[in-house]
């Protein structure tokens, strides 16, 4: 790692549907692990029940149950036995239960993406530049990233904050004014937050909570599904004229590819002031000001 009195820019990521992914949706990985083991599964039951079965397991044990007494891998445990109460006494459950637990801690359930690696591989060798991990996730995390060979461009355990060992969630806005401390202690030569950029997939909690502590903030957005209009809607603008012009800032910059064509894909739109939506990793190191030649 390079010397820290180097580092003048700091790279913060998400890791759920930002740096990884599941393989398939959650309740098929879910079944097809049940199937190995006979275990009855329902999907369409798994999808109606699961939002509130993690809610309230949520709310009983927050924080994957780090300060009531019990561990995070009991916590998924309990909500595991939610969604199959009626197979708690087949023979095969808690081998079942178990080899489902481990899966969402490999790349059995998790993959990433190739345009994130390549921008990983570009600015991760850079000596300027620092990247950090920012999760609301238990600490699984720290073995999907291993598991999928990203924790490399973190280079050390320390540069992945959970909010399980912060007792800080990151939709509190604090989390991100603790992160900012850290990285003024340990990074001192990052003059001011514009040299930091986040990019996350939850507009609350990824765009709206790091940038109100004056962070660049990045939506990463893969379906295509977010509008400036949406954005606005989530942030819970008051004002109707400020939606409005939150609508007049929308600009879309598009970058040359090297036939000097338009490459649509590449669309980055700018939301607001250090606000701006993305589809992928494409030429993104344009935009945080890193160019590479």
């Amino acid at each position: 790692m390079p010397p820290s009195k180097q580092i003048r820019k700091i790279l913060t990521f998400d890791a759920f549907n930002t740096l990884f992914t599941p393989r398939l949706s959650v309740s098929e990985i879910y079944g097809q692990i049940a199937q190995t083991y006979n275990i009855k599964h329902d999907t369409n039951r798994m999808i109606s029940i699961f939002p509130q079965l993690y809610k309230t397991l949520n709310q009983k044990h927050p924080n994957y149950g780090k300060n009531t007494g019990i561990s995070y891998e009991k916590w998924w445990f309990e909500l595991i036995d939610g969604v199959y109460h009626d197979q708690l006494e087949h023979p095969s459950y808690e081998a079942f239960r178990k080899d489902l637990y481990d899966s969402f801690k490999s790349d059995r359930s998790y993959t990433t993406f190739a345009d994130l690696r390549r921008f990983l591989e570009l600015v991760g060798g850079r000596d300027d530049t620092v990247l950090l991990c920012l999760s609301n996730g238990d600490p699984r995390v720290r073995d999907i990233l291993n598991n999928l060979d990203l924790m490399k461009y973190f280079g050390e355990d320390r540069r992945v904050k959970l909010s399980y060992d912060l007792d800080l969630s990151k939709s509190d806005p604090k989390f991100y004014q603790f992160i900012t401390h850290e990285i003024q202690r340990s990074y001192p030569m990052v003059e001011s937050t514009k040299d930091i950029w986040h990019f996350g997939d939850e507009v609350v909690n990824d765009m709206k909570n790091s940038n109100v502590i004056g962070w660049n903030s990045i939506l990463v957005d893969r379906t295509g599904a977010t509008t400036a209009e949406s954005i606005a809607q989530e942030l819970s603008l008051e004002d109707s004229e400020d939606v409005a012009a939150k609508r007049r800032l929308l600009d879309v910059y598009f970058t040359e590819n090297q036939s000097g064509n338009i490459d649509k894909d590449t669309a980055i739109k700018t939301i607001g002031d250090r606000l701006y939506l993305i589809r992928d990793f494409k030429d993104t190191e344009g935009l945080i000001g890193l160019i590479y030649n």
